[in-house]
């Protein structure tokens, strides 16, 4: 028998929810990627130590730049294009970055190259996946240096489970989204008669509500010129599992030429999600709602780790590049059964330096914190991400969103997998839960902020909702800094978490409501409490106090405090 040497962290049990039916049923070829390990610096700490920049001493990355810096060890690249063409899989083209490669690997060949028995798998709900258990090991001979093979931190694609759902839901049509509105306007004030029919006919006003500067005027009425609508910035949008087209987009407040649609998907696996396109819609529509001005593109990704790790490694190669990225998508970190594993280590590591790279980009990544309560989603956990809570307003104020009918609620707690960051652990972070542990024990805790979680537009809810809020406001930020001369903001996490920069008190505090998915109410669950809180983080948006105030931070963060954000936080 062959030696062979374990790829660390890839060992993937069953998928939860799945049965082996059979040997593998596809004779497709398989893309596979190999991810490698940077050259030198260490990606994530640089991204935690630009988070502690000021804005206006940022200075950001081209792709080039990110390549040179951070890009993989070249004897290690030149190993797996030698392993490749050995065997027959020249690599395929796509990306800048030299830490992915992809190559097409036949059926017949993967026990061999890379020790894994492939076999098909199907859900209860009919849906099939190509899988494998126990871990990824690679041929010696095909390696020899074991200090390059170290370098290979994993190996996508030969696993095609699910690994990404949307955070919403469809709640009920008609007049309690109606309701709804109307009771998010009157919270904040806002309720002008010329409005009434807007809301009557179920078009939410996100911009509105939280005073964006674009307030849209009820039909047939002028509308008056807004100062910012995010002119000469992009959003990009982040889909999985599916395929459109701008046509299927290119609907009021957008238009084609502000919409365009790019594809990472390699042919994985589609779950044919059925709310997949409405989805897709909601977030292209309330971006627009926020920040009329922008372009936006949707990227189209599969809904595997391979899919992840791909599309974002797609994403940083663009020049220019979106300076904000919306994502409403996202797994579960754990399962239920604390036995079974849902990401593998390796996936995690490797997406978090993909979203470290984006921070060293200049991009500000907005992700849903996930519909599962107290259950934490990643990649909302990250630390290189604004992760978004979600509200909503049975009354006079808002409130925790939550829907237990469909036991979803604002997603927020503890992260098992993400360790705390130094601007979050000196912030002084507190849960308050009921039958959950409160202290963080040196872990992530999310959300950071909220926004309103209902679309009535078509009825859908959830945390996917409120992320594209914070997305067109993080335009609008970037667009008047950039009037300003000033670069845009990119991640803004590090300076929230600081009480000297003044943005805590630009968002509107929710303290009503918990996080419990219970039906009854019950246990477990984090409460809304008084400052920051683990179901709405710092809460939701007073935009125009925010952009302002962002504009103007120049906290008394030294660069002694930009160099110790770059430590592990204290336990």
């Amino acid at each position: 028998m062959s030696d062979r040497s374990d790829v660390e962290a890839a060992y993937r049990d069953v998928a939860p929810g799945f049965i082996l039916t059979s040997e593998l049923e596809s004779a497709d070829m398989i893309p596979v990627s190999f991810w490698l390990a940077e050259n030198g610096e260490d990606i994530q700490q640089a991204a935690l130590a630009m988070m502690a920049t000021p804005l206006k001493n940022r200075l950001y990355l081209s792709a080039a730049e990110l390549q040179a810096r951070f890009g993989a060890d070249p004897a290690t690249v030149e190993t797996v294009k030698a392993f490749a063409k050995k065997h027959g899989l020249e690599p395929v083209a796509g990306g800048e970055n030299s830490r992915l490669i992809t190559m097409h690997v036949q059926p017949g060949q993967v026990e061999e190259l890379f020790g894994v028995d492939l076999k098909t798998y199907r859900s209860n709900n009919n849906r099939t996946c190509r899988g494998r258990t126990g871990t990824i090991n690679l041929l010696a001979e095909d390696f020899p240096d074991e200090g390059l093979r170290r370098n290979v931190i994993a190996v996508f694609g030969l696993d095609n489970r699910r690994q990404a759902r949307h955070f919403s839901i469809q709640g009920p049509r008609g007049s309690s989204t109606t309701v709804e509105s109307k009771n998010m306007i009157e919270t904040h004030g806002e309720l002008k008669a010329d409005l009434r029919t807007e809301v009557a006919a179920g078009s939410p006003y996100p911009p509105l509500v939280y005073g964006f500067p674009n307030v849209p005027a009820a039909r047939n009425t002028p509308r008056t010129t807004p100062t910012l609508t995010g002119k000469g910035q992009t959003v990009g949008i982040v889909e999985f599992g599916g395929d459109l087209t701008v046509a299927d987009l290119a609907t009021p407040p957008a238009t084609s030429k502000q919409v365009s649609v790019v594809s990472f998907r390699q042919g994985g696996a589609s779950y044919l999600d059925p709310n997949f396109l409405q989805e897709t819609k909601m977030d292209v529509a309330i971006a627009f709602q926020c920040a009329p001005g922008i372009d936006a593109t949707v990227f189209l990704l599969d809904e595997s780790e391979q899919g992840w790790t791909a599309g974002l490694n797609g994403i940083l190669a663009l020049d220019p590049i979106p300076s904000v990225l919306s994502v409403s998508w996202g797994w579960a970190e754990t399962s239920i059964d604390p036995k079974t594993q849902l990401w593998t280590p390796a996936a995690i590591s490797a997406i978090e330096d993909l979203l470290a790279a984006l921070v060293l980009r200049g991009v500000t990544t907005v992700v849903a914190s996930g519909d599962l309560g107290w259950r934490i989603c990643y990649p909302g956990s990250s630390a290189f991400v604004l992760s978004c809570g979600a509200s909503i307003t049975p009354g006079p104020r808002e409130a925790v969103w939550t829907y237990p009918a469909k036991a979803s609620a604002s997603g927020g707690g503890i992260s098992d997998e993400i360790p705390m960051p130094s601007w979050q652990a000196r912030a002084g972070i507190v849960c308050n839960g009921a039958g959950l542990p409160t202290a963080t024990n040196g872990k992530r805790c999310l959300p950071d902020v909220a926004a309103w979680g209902v679309f009535p537009n078509n009825s859908l809810q959830g945390t996917s909702a409120a992320a594209p809020i914070w997305a067109g406001l993080m335009a609008l930020a970037n667009e008047q800094l950039t009037n300003q001369g000033q670069p845009v903001a990119g991640n803004i996490n590090a300076l929230l978490y600081n009480p000297e920069t003044g943005l805590q008190a630009t968002c509107n505090d929710i303290v009503i409501g918990n996080n419990s998915i219970s039906i009854t109410g019950g246990k477990p669950f984090y409460r809304a409490s008084c400052g920051w809180d683990a179901c709405t983080g710092w809460g939701s948006p007073n935009a125009m106090e925010f952009i302002g105030t962002l504009a103007k931070s120049d906290p008394s963060a030294s660069a002694e405090e930009a160099d110790r954000d770059g430590e592990p936080a204290p336990d």
